[in-house]
């Protein structure tokens, strides 16, 4: 059986790459499954088509819309059913996941040695070059970086390093709920994905999550100055925050429950 693997090695550039995924590797991700299968039906005698697209993402909690991305791009097989029409087959619906979790940069690293290797020398040549150019752009930003750290106190101004804290400390009160902010989430994204658990049982929590992330973004994303007026809303906006999430603290917590059985409780508040 072939496995789902999102770092699986690609085919040498003069392997038929369905045959090397099904007779060798045995791993690839939906490209490979969609093409094998498509392949073999053709081979059966029956009519079938490679379809790519996107699947259906998250529902937005506030806006009941689909939130799609490019990681919910996917690829998959029509094949076509007399009287019937065209019916899509997912190969890797049933798939083994052996996407490795950790090291995957020194595997991406050896699977590309391994490609450059069976490429020209032209193409070495021109890697080398643009790997050059990223060395020397990365430098130069580091330098920049680190000379504007020493004039300004680390990049930031002292109202826009206040408001910074006073919005990590609000996303801080927000984890107990299960509400933690990753890393590639934007503020507007993470504030409607919160404002939809707080909205009913929590109001005046959800009305201060929204007014400390107008100020937020205003600070960050703008450009424009923040004045000492800015920061006070800032931090009034973080203490009513902290002050709702106390008063609707029994409440918040069976619905977190209940959102999620199996979780481990915890402490709400310090």
């Amino acid at each position: 059986l072939c496995a789902y693997n999102l770092n699986a090695p690609a085919a040498p550039p003069d392997v038929d790459r369905v045959e090397y995924f099904l007779t060798k590797s045995r791993e690839g991700y939906c490209d490979s499954f969609a093409a094998a299968m498509t392949i073999l039906c053709r081979y059966a005698g029956i009519p079938a088509r490679m379809v790519s697209g996107f699947a259906p993402g998250r529902v937005d909690q506030v806006s009941g819309q689909y939130d799609i991305r490019d990681r919910d791009k996917h690829m998959w097989t029509e094949v076509y059913l007399s009287g019937i029409g065209w019916v899509p087959f997912d190969a890797t619906a049933d798939a083994r996941d052996v996407t490795p979790s950790r090291g995957v940069l020194g595997r991406g690293t050896r699977f590309f040695a391994k490609w450059a290797r069976t490429q020209g020398p032209l193409t070495r040549g021109a890697l080398l070059v643009v790997a050059l150019l990223i060395v020397v752009v990365a430098w130069t930003e580091l330098g920049d970086r680190r000379n504007r750290s020493r004039v300004s106190g680390g990049g930031l101004s002292p109202e826009k390093r206040a408001v910074a804290i006073a919005y990590e400390s609000a996303c801080r009160s927000l984890v107990p709920l299960g509400l933690r902010r990753a890393d590639d989430t934007s503020l507007q994204e993470h504030l409607r994905a919160s404002v939809g658990f707080l909205r009913d049982p929590c109001p005046a929590g959800a009305k201060a999550l929204a007014a400390l992330t107008s100020v937020a973004e205003s600070a960050f994303y703008s450009g424009k100055p923040i004045s000492p007026a800015d920061v006070g809303r800032a931090e009034q906006a973080a203490r009513d925050l902290a002050a709702a999430l106390r008063a609707c603290g029994p409440v918040l917590r069976s619905l977190r429950d209940r959102s999620e059985p199996g979780s481990k409780r915890r402490k709400f508040w310090s």
